[in-house]
């Protein structure tokens, strides 16, 4: 007899719950077993940590602030390359100064209406600005792109030139400008001449990668005198917004400091040299950028001055450790004894409150603000603006303003030695560390000084 192939399965077949099931499908169906909630709660803790992870590690953010400097540093190349083919190519007989319609005329350095040409969009076909900072030099003022053609390269665009005289092929398709563009967000382009045919022009860079500090810095390594920008073109010392006088403190890292040693104190423009004079207390450490200066009380550094330390229009900044448990001191002063003029940057005792002190002959503001202490052992910066327009000494501590001061006093105009690291030589001096030491001969802005201090904050 035949045997019938599906028997056994057949036999294994059985009813329940009103369906045929097999034994085997049976099996599994029982044995079938879902996630319990504290399975799903852990799964998804784990997917949640996993996502942190890789957000830390991609940093999207920066990712796109990393993109956008490598943007600026194309436009820059784009520009600096497009110059070269027009001064090589003859097209320009004078780089600075040609002018297709003589409006722009004597807005070189040196010149009877010196300039700062912006990337930053302005009002007018004449480029009028809306609303500028109030924060260049006396003599010089901002001219912003022409609404009616801003990126333009026939010499009518925010950047000068005409790249198509004499019938020629522009290098330059459009003048490229900031992706943030505007005063207030502190990122646009400048460009400043000078009538022999040099010019500078920069940028700011704003990922933690390529600004001051980061690991591939571009801006404080580029050769120009001012750490906080990027500086390029064929003269890097032309633009009226830099520091007069910048002090990098980059003497080394570690070792003793000699008596009247001067490696380590020049300024970065040479034109304020300091010979620094020491009790055996000073030191170069590692500081806020490189090296920094340690000093113990009575330690101080003199710099050579000249009248350009004394404008009208005055910011200082810095940046500074107050250590030790004594008493603090002045960090730098400017002090002149025989008509009672100073001006100081010091921390207040007691509270170790920051203070910036101005005074000319007897006449004193302090701008500060008593509830706001410096904490020992910590990096900190501090800035003084004097602005003569608005008459007013404002303090900065730590990216934020402390306290607008209204004034009647003058920076007083005197001979008197800088000193770092204290205000007057009969006096203690700054218990702790110093680096990056700025004077400009003209009121920061607000932006200005919050991007110094994100740049290089702890």
């Amino acid at each position: 007899m035949q045997q019938d192939p599906f028997k056994h399965y057949s036999l294994s077949r059985r009813r329940e719950g009103g369906h045929v099931l097999s034994g085997v499908s049976t099996a599994k169906a029982r044995g079938a077993k879902g996630f319990t909630l504290l399975e799903l709660i852990i799964v998804i803790a784990i997917m949640a940590i996993l996502l942190l992870a890789v957000a830390l590690v991609l940093d999207p953010l920066e990712r796109i602030a990393e993109a956008d400097d490598s943007a600026r540093q194309q436009d820059m190349r784009s520009i600096v390359d497009a110059m070269a083919f027009a001064k090589d190519s003859g097209v320009m007989k004078e780089l600075g100064g040609f002018d297709p319609d003589a409006a722009l005329t004597n807005r070189c350095v040196g010149e009877s209406n010196q300039t700062v040409f912006v990337s930053v969009l302005g009002t007018d076909a004449s480029g009028t600005c809306d609303s500028p900072p109030d924060d260049l030099p006396t003599g010089w003022t901002y001219r912003c792109a022409p609404s009616d053609g801003p990126g333009d390269v026939d010499g009518t665009g925010w950047l000068p030139l005409d790249f198509t005289a004499g019938g020629a092929s522009s290098p330059l398709s459009h003048m490229p400008s900031d992706s943030a563009n505007t005063f207030a967000s502190n990122f646009y382009y400048t460009y400043v001449c000078d009538r022999s045919g040099s010019y500078e022009i920069t940028a700011r860079m704003v990922s933690n990668k390529f600004r001051t500090g980061g690991e591939k810095d571009i801006q404080s390594t580029d050769g120009g005198d001012e750490v906080y920008v990027y500086e390029t073109g064929t003269d890097l010392t032309l633009d009226p917004k830099a520091p007069i006088g910048a002090w990098q403190l980059d003497g080394g890292t570690s070792g003793a400091i000699a008596d009247m040693e001067t490696a380590g104190f020049e300024d970065s423009a040479g034109n304020h040299d300091g010979v620094f004079t020491t009790d055996g207390g000073a030191a170069w450490v590692s500081g806020r950028l490189n090296g920094a200066l340690s000093v113990d009380e009575g330690d101080y550094s003199v710099v050579l001055d000249d009248p350009s330390l004394s404008s009208p229009r005055l910011s200082v900044t810095m940046w500074f450790m107050p250590t030790g448990s004594g008493s603090l001191g002045s960090m730098l002063g400017k002090y002149f004894d025989a008509d009672d003029s100073e001006m100081t940057l010091s921390l207040g005792n007691p509270g170790d409150q920051f203070r910036c002190v101005m005074e000319n002959s007897g006449v004193e503001e302090i701008s500060w603000d008593n509830t706001v202490a410096a904490s020992r052992e910590n990096w900190h910066y501090g800035a003084c603006a004097f602005n003569d327009t608005a008459a007013e000494l404002v303090s900065y501590f730590d990216g934020a303003i402390m306290a607008t001061e209204p004034t009647v006093a003058t920076i007083p105009d005197t001979t008197a030695n800088v000193l770092i690291a204290n205000r007057n030589t009969a006096l203690s001096g700054f218990q702790g560390m110093i680096d990056v030491v700025h004077f400009y001969d003209r009121p920061l802005t607000t932006e200005e000084l919050e991007y110094q201090y994100e740049t290089l904050r702890p």
